[in-house]
């Protein structure tokens, strides 16, 4: 998956709700470089379009580690079924998503 061409799909735009978009960004500042931010932020949104709904709120992850940690699993095993990326590519994105 070519992380950058996820820039130009629109529907990524509205995958995650604005408050959850921002929280995931300032969260990131404290453990991923600033230039992956955006291509961290991308991918899971990538994920949470196929997966759940448009405008992901994840209010019902936030409020059980049972459902975030199986959102997580689900998240990683995203990753690793990614044919386009090496497995080396995988490795490192799953531990920038974690």
């Amino acid at each position: 998956m070519n992380l950058k061409a996820l820039n130009e799909l629109s529907l990524l735009k509205t995958a995650l709700s604005v408050e959850y978009s921002n929280y995931l960004t300032l969260a990131a500042e404290y453990s991923v470089s600033p230039k992956y931010i955006q291509g961290l932020l991308n991918f899971y949104a990538t994920y949470c379009y196929l997966v759940e709904q448009g405008n992901y709120s994840a209010l019902e992850i936030l409020n059980d580690s049972n459902q975030l940690n199986t959102h997580f699993q689900r998240l990683i095993g995203f990753v690793y079924s990614n044919d386009d990326i090496t497995i080396i590519r995988r490795y490192s994105l799953g531990n920038q998503l974690k």
